[in-house]
């Protein structure tokens, strides 16, 4: 399928959704049009870019200019378009930024070690010095008409910036179009980007005239500054520590009240899942009062020693959902043992969502360390991804 054929999501008011895999990863580009023919020529202009980008700079495509260069190395120079000599520009500025520490000639090092090999072994350090007096990008020689890689063996690889130079361009696409956008840097897992991405919601649903929620998102930034700054690191930090201390060896359920406080929940589970590699449960109050109360009234003992049970307290509960907590904590709480987390802002709601949040991403991370865990280690999700790709 052409990347150009799939048809946006059209979500409300005028908002739309394109999702897509490309470049070896799942992409998504969320964006407002005033009419649909707008959001389809969007679209096209988008995603026809994006096919070529791929087909043009991808070192897997045999035809593409990468495959080219490579395959020319030593032996002659590779005629290059105004937006190839536009690139290695952007090459040339990141390896001086970061002095030398950017490299896309690296390509010869990552073939020897073949990471996606199912049993990666570590090269001969004969084999490793070979590879390495192959790397260097101040060797490559490229002028508005043509690159060369003067040295057989050489190779480039855009894989390490690749994606977020698309990103630049498709934001350039967005203003051509004159779309409002939000960039969000590159360099971050999802889940440790959950501010960032925060406010990038909040930039595409507040409207032009008021930007309430935008406003929300700034004031809630303060807010956990003077948390973080007044009310001491230290008082918020030990919160997190202790809690992580009573539940790492335990099986955590957690409890929201309110439509805020079970979203967090969620965060919390899947936090907790990935950074601590530990199994989470959520359950939304008063539903949990149908059924799973009484789950606690088998295996006593084991519930008492290998669960715990999280409650997500909030100034916005109402005096019906506070009179069922405190009754749960009353009739199960000689099984099982119970922590909970009051939330003290009351700025506004997304001041609520973050400081619950912040609390539970680091209950999480100090779990993994408690634990002696890699919260960045996703092997299993990726082992998973390339099964399901065959």
């Amino acid at each position: 399928m052409k990347l150009s054929s799939i048809t946006p999501d059209i979500i409300e008011n005028g908002q739309f959704r394109i999702a897509f895999s490309a470049m070896g990863t799942n992409c998504e580009i969320s964006y407002t049009a005033t009419s649909e023919n707008q959001a389809f020529s969007f679209r096209e202009k988008t995603l026809n870019w994006i096919n070529y980008f791929e087909n043009r700079y991808s070192r897997y495509l045999p035809k593409s200019l990468i495959s080219k260069i490579n395959n020319s190395a030593g032996i002659q120079p590779v005629k290059i378009t105004e937006e190839d000599y536009r690139l290695f520009n952007f090459c040339d500025t990141l390896h001086f930024l970061t002095k030398g520490i950017f490299d896309p000639t690296t390509l010869p090092l990552s073939k020897i070690w073949d990471f996606k090999s199912k049993d990666p072994t570590v090269p001969p350090k004969f084999i490793i010095e070979e590879a390495l007096s192959k790397i260097g990008w101040k060797k490559v020689v490229f002028d508005e008409d043509y690159t060369f890689l003067p040295e057989s063996g050489m190779g480039i690889d855009l894989g390490g910036f690749g994606k977020e130079y698309a990103v630049d361009r498709v934001i350039e696409l967005a203003k051509e179009h004159e779309r409002p956008f939000v960039k969000v840097p590159p360099g971050l897992q999802p889940r440790a980007a959950f501010g960032l991405m925060t406010k990038a919601v909040m930039h595409y649903v507040s409207s032009d005239k008021d930007g309430e929620y935008l406003e929300m998102c700034n004031q809630a930034g303060e807010y956990l500054n003077e948390v973080l700054s007044n009310q001491s690191e230290n008082e918020l930090l030990a919160q997190a520590l202790n809690l992580s201390k009573e539940i790492s060896t335990k099986t955590s359920v957690i409890y929201g009240g309110t439509p805020l406080t079970y979203l967090v929940a969620q965060r919390w589970k899947t936090q907790i899942n990935e950074n601590a590699k530990s199994k989470a449960f959520v359950g939304y109050m008063p539903e949990v009062h149908h059924n799973e109360i009484l789950s606690w009234e088998a295996n006593k003992e084991d519930s008492k020693i290998n669960y715990q049970l999280l409650f997500l307290r909030s100034s916005d509960e109402n005096s019906q959902i506070s009179k069922r907590f405190e009754l749960t904590k009353e009739i199960i709480g000689d099984k099982v043992d119970v922590s909970e987390i009051e939330n003290i802002s009351s700025k506004n709601i997304i001041s609520e969502l973050f400081h619950l949040t912040l609390i539970g991403d680091l209950v999480s991370v100090y779990m993994a360390e408690n634990l002696n865990i890699d919260p960045y280690d996703i092997t299993s999700i990726e082992k998973l991804k390339k099964l399901l790709k065959g």
